[in-house]
């Protein structure tokens, strides 16, 4: 290394320095925020974490300054923002990313935060309207935008009167994408039994046939600072995924960037799109959180910067770049390969792309993963729910009574 370089290297880390931020991520369980820890801490940035737990992925990682465990925003929701303000005001946090569904629980709270401290949330209405699946039609609908047929259900004798041309799909309005849905042929004489909650209805929606695609995306105000398109491959029950692949789509970029803009929205987002043989797209679910698409991205694409507000254009990862949740791929992954004959294609796509745990520069978290799964697996048999039912379920905002 040369003497003007190692000098522009020196002033790249003193300038790094100056504009270092403290970040609160909560969600310390997900990948995604294991990630996005390692992102900000290579560019500088000093990261806490926060979950209900000290057994999470994040918690042995040396991208961590500090980790916090906190009340659960489901099942204690006012202490959750109370611990939640004591630590940002204890630790001088200058941003918090909420990771996964909290964010709704905190999009209550906005106000309540310091001034020197940004929560990249938008308000609790916006972030609902997009988060009921019943709701985010509706939005499309008063937008123009053309979706699948849907269908409100609030009771079973409204399932009765459903009138669907072919297959459609019953999901509850708020559900995650690995959980409830139930595929139906209209010609079936008995129709399935639902527990429909009046705070949770279901919905009916039309069954597409067509490449599936999922998408992840950072807003500022409406305006796109960030994303990456992904096609789904290897997932849990057909809907989670599990190994990622950046690749560039400009119909699913252009409705993206025309839908934010029109709800003027600010924070995490990711939508599932069909591609229907003929071109045409639809948005069927919208998450306004972290996804795994945020896996995608590397240091290098300085995606802090879209946090930040800091970039005047968008930042797209390296399009081809791959990334796969191994530990997932092997509990679920397998399951999807042998139904669909890709056996082949599984066992290449596991041995070729990068795991996103596995880390040289950190390797504590690859090496705790069995100890965490451990954990995970014997409060599935306390609590009685299957694996991705349980990893989420005292995050979830499941409505109000």
């Amino acid at each position: 290394m040369t003497a003007v370089s190692k000098y522009h290297e020196r002033k790249e880390r003193e300038r790094m320095t100056a504009q270092a931020k403290r970040f609160l991520l909560t969600g310390g369980r997900s990948t995604s925020t294991l990630d996005l820890a390692r992102q900000l801490h290579t560019v500088g940035h000093q990261v806490f974490t926060a979950d209900t737990t000290r057994c999470h992925i994040c918690y042995l990682s040396n991208a961590i300054s500090k980790n916090f465990v906190i009340p659960s925003p489901r099942f204690e929701p006012e202490a959750f923002i109370e611990v939640l303000l004591n630590i940002v005001t204890r630790e001088e946090i200058d941003m918090v990313i909420p990771t996964y569904e909290e964010v709704i629980y905190i999009s209550r709270h906005l106000e309540k935060f310091p001034k020197s401290c940004s929560v990249f949330s938008d308000a609790f209405e916006k972030l609902h309207n997009l988060h009921n699946k019943w709701l985010f039609y509706c939005r499309q609908q008063a937008h123009g935008i053309k979706a699948p047929k849907t269908v409100l259900i609030k009771c079973e004798e409204e399932l009765k009167d459903l009138s669907f041309s072919k297959s459609y799909i019953l999901k509850a309005s708020y559900s995650r994408s690995s959980q409830s849905i139930l595929k139906v042929n209209p010609e079936l004489k008995t129709l399935p039994s639902l527990k429909i909650e009046p705070r949770n209805p279901w919905i009916a929606q039309e069954w597409l046939e067509g490449k599936k695609f999922c998408t992840y995306s950072v807003c500022q105000e409406g305006v796109l600072k960030a994303h990456t398109t992904y096609p789904v491959q290897f997932s849990i029950e057909g809907n989670s995924c599990l190994n990622f692949k950046s690749i560039e789509h400009p119909g699913i970029l252009d409705w993206v960037t025309k839908f934010v803009a029109l709800e003027k929205y600010t924070g995490q987002v990711g939508f599932d799109f069909f591609e229907l043989p003929d071109g045409q797209i639809y948005a069927i679910e919208c998450n306004p959180r972290a996804t795994n698409g945020l896996l995608l991205f590397q240091s290098s694409d300085r995606l802090d910067r879209a946090f930040l507000n800091d970039s005047n254009t968008v930042i797209h990862p390296v399009q081809g770049n791959c990334k796969q949740i191994a530990f997932g791929m092997l509990l679920y992954g397998m399951k999807t390969a042998y139904k669909e004959k890709q056996l082949s294609t599984f066992f290449r796509t596991l041995f070729s792309t990068k795991d996103v745990v596995l880390n040289l520069k950190d390797l504590k978290p690859f090496f705790f993963q069995p100890f965490v799964f451990s954990v995970y697996i014997y409060q599935v048999f306390k609590w009685r729910l299957n694996l991705p039912s349980y990893f989420t379920y005292d995050f979830n905002w499941d409505g109000e009574s």
